[in-house]
């Protein structure tokens, strides 16, 4: 997958938690400061991400993942599909 079909999807997916349009979403906008996430939104976000991708992100990981851009790259890299 490339980073385009990553970002669409992820940006889908945000888009549905916020309840806002696509075209409203930054990818260097920063998920608990800028969209608003709270914890459990985030980590369905990121459960999202890993069943789409298969990927595992460890929750270790999570503190470095602050913007849509930082998940974008971090999917891409470890992406199998």
């Amino acid at each position: 997958m490339n980073k385009d079909g990553i970002k669409e999807y992820l940006t889908k997916e945000l888009s549905l938690l916020l309840d806002v349009k696509l075209n409203k979403i930054d990818t260097n906008g920063r998920f608990i400061e800028d969209f608003g996430l709270d914890s459990l939104d985030f980590v369905l976000l990121m459960e999202n991400a890993e069943e789409a991708f298969d990927v595992d992100i460890p929750d270790s990981e999570f503190d470095g993942l602050k913007t849509l851009n930082n998940l974008i790259d971090y999917i891409f890299e470890r992406a199998k599909c």
